[in-house]
């Protein structure tokens, strides 16, 4: 009875990491900036065997040890995760700069503030 929970449990961990891991490819393959987009590529095999680590870990240390179970998926999936660049990246700041230059201009206009020095 007890292989079968484990079976059924492992089981189930690899379904969720299966779907999961297609899901966040698919998502992060549509993700774009511009002309520039983004490449996730998640190996199934691979985040099983850190799934199944962390869970090992975290059950044996009564917990303490989840802190490190969650840097050490973050850390695969930035390492898997690259950006496509078309152009100069330094565009998508020199935009992002003027955008909020005009927004604080504004929002300085909007709540009527005169900061003159």
């Amino acid at each position: 009875m007890v292989g079968f929970g484990c079976l059924l449990a492992a089981s189930a961990l690899a379904l969720h990491v299966y779907v999961s891991t297609r899901l966040e490819n698919y998502a992060w393959s549509c993700t774009r900036i511009g002309d520039d987009r983004f490449r996730l590529d998640l190996q199934v095999k691979s985040l099983y065997r850190i799934y199944l680590a962390n869970a090992i870990a975290t059950a044996l240390t009564p917990g303490l040890a989840i802190p490190w179970a969650k840097v050490r998926l973050a850390r695969y999936r930035l390492s898997r995760l690259c950006l496509l660049a078309t152009a100069d990246l330094d565009r998508h700041l020199a935009e992002q700069r003027e955008q909020m230059a005009a927004i604080g201009q504004e929002l300085g206009d909007a709540l009527d503030l005169d900061l003159g020095l």
